[in-house]
């Protein structure tokens, strides 16, 4: 018997409420990620989220739960977004998928441009597979 690997091996979800948490279900239904690693402030939510099989395990520190994520997703209010941009990213893989389309994701945010990179040279995509 031939057992297919998920779209996304490792799913890393700052922020498991309302949006990430319904989108982290969504996918474990359909089978399309294996392992979903929480990350939020709030760890009594993130005990509840792991109670209710939600996400797998969790972490309060961001830099530490996008540790070989295949995937992040931040779903966390607009505000707090440049601010979790500026601790995760020096963390992503340079392997993961997260990290081919980071830059193109993260120029759309005018805010995250400027506190991110101060050199143009670095806002150059590095790689053409996103297609964004």
């Amino acid at each position: 018997m031939t057992t297919t690997q998920p779209l996304i091996p490792r799913l890393c979800i700052i922020g498991v409420g309302l949006i990430g948490g319904s989108l982290a279900r969504a996918l474990r239904e359909a089978g399309a990620v294996g392992e979903i690693v929480g990350a939020g402030r709030h760890e009594d939510n993130l005990r509840t989220a792991v109670r209710l099989g939600v996400i797998d395990r969790y972490d309060t520190d961001s830099t530490r739960a996008v540790d070989g994520a295949d995937v992040v997703v931040i779903a966390v209010p607009l505000g707090a977004i440049a601010a979790i941009l500026r601790r995760i990213v020096p963390h992503l893989s340079p392997a993961s998928g997260a990290d081919r389309c980071r830059q193109r994701q993260i120029l759309r945010c005018r805010r995250c441009r400027a506190d991110l990179w101060h050199d143009p040279a670095e806002l150059r995509p590095r790689s053409s597979h996103c297609g964004h």
